[in-house]
Order: structure tokens, then C-alpha cells, then sequence
């Protein structure tokens, strides 16, 4: 009888079967451990990519912030200066003292003048068209000069106050009523 050789199945040992399966759940331990390693490597670069993005948009909103602090300090500016240039004070008739209502507006232009140290200004003495030219040159000056005393009073350097009187050359109003004249007795201020 012939016999032969035939192959036989390959048989693993038990133990072989145990370190296979122990290799295999190695193997399945290793890629959970890599794959778990790599989520936690995505989750930390994605709370920072959006912790980035947070720190910009905060950096943003401080840079928009300040850039709308400033256009509000500039427009207050700029109203401020068309405040102090276009608010004239009045005097009453034949008189150079100051009113009241004057006193207070006064106050507002030397708060003015003491947070803008380096503006100089011009203060306009004028008069109604009553009385000689002369006297009405004469009184637009007391009258500049009075408002310059009291804003100098108020801590603003003299050196930075001019006076003029144009007297009665330039009414507000050029008609000949109460109220025109009582517009007309002024002082004007103007920045430099």
C-alpha cells in the first residue's frame, strides 16, 4: 500500500491560540489607545483653534471699542470747539460787568481752555450801534477785556487770551430794534 504524505491541517497548540488572541487584543487595545490619543490631540487643537478665534474676536472688539471711544472723544471735540466758538456772551446796555448767564458760560469756556492747553484764543468785544464810534471801540474792549479777566480768574494763562473791540462794525443784527441791539452787545471768542 502506498501511503502518502498528505498535509495535514495546521494545527495550533492552545497556547499558541492564546498568545495569538492575547497579540490580537493587544492589537485592538493599542488602536483604541492611538485612536483615543488622536481624538484627545483633536479636541485639544480644536479648543485651541477656538480659543484663538475668541481671543480675535475679543482683540477685535477692544480695537472697535477703542476706535468708537475715540470717533465719540473726536465728535465731543469738535462739538465742544462749535460750542466755544458759536456761544457768544451778552451784556446789557451802556455796561461792560458781566451777567450772570454770562459768568456761567464763561466757566464753560475756561474748562475748555485748561483740557486744550495748547489753543489760544481771541475774544471780540462789540456793541450795538448806539453812541459814537469811539465810545462803542471803547466799551467793546472793556467788554473783552472783562470777559478775559474772569476766564484768566479761572486758572487760564493770560498770554493765551487776544482781545479786540470791533465796537459796532459787526452786528449780528443789522436792524435798529431792542432785540437787534440787545443780540449785537456781545463778546465773540474765536480759537486760533
Amino acid at each position: 500500500m502506498i501511503s502518502g504524505c498528505g498535509t495535514q491541517p495546521d494545527v495550533k497548540s492552545p497556547e499558541e491560540i492564546a498568545a495569538q488572541e492575547e497579540a490580537e487584543r493587544a492589537r485592538v487595545e493599542a488602536e483604541k489607545r492611538i485612536k483615543a490619543e488622536e481624538e484627545n490631540r483633536r479636541k485639544k487643537a480644536e479648543i485651541q483653534r477656538q480659543k484663538r478665534i475668541q481671543e480675535q474676536r475679543e482683540e477685535q472688539e477692544r480695537v472697535e471699542s477703542a476706535r468708537r471711544a475715540e470717533e465719540r472723544q473726536k465728535q465731543e471735540d469738535i462739538e465742544a470747539r462749535n460750542r466755544f466758538e458759536e456761544t457768544d456772551i451778552y451784556f446789557d446796555y451802556n455796561e461792560s460787568t458781566l451777567r450772570w448767564d454770562s459768568q456761567e458760560e464763561l466757566k464753560i469756556k475756561a474748562e475748555w481752555m485748561r483740557t486744550h492747553p495748547g489753543k489760544n484764543i481771541i475774544i471780540e468785544g462789540h456793541c450795538d450801534e448806539r453812541g459814537s464810534a469811539a465810545y462803542n471801540i471803547a466799551l467793546g474792549e472793556r467788554r473783552a477785556e472783562t470777559a478775559k479777566n474772569f476766564i484768566v480768574d479761572l486758572g487760564v494763562e493770560a498770554e493765551r487770551i487776544e482781545t479786540v473791540s470791533f465796537g459796532e462794525e459787526r452786528p449780528i443784527d443789522p436792524s435798529s430794534s431792542e432785540e437787534a441791539w440787545s443780540k449785537n452787545r456781545r463778546a465773540h471768542f474765536s480759537i486760533k
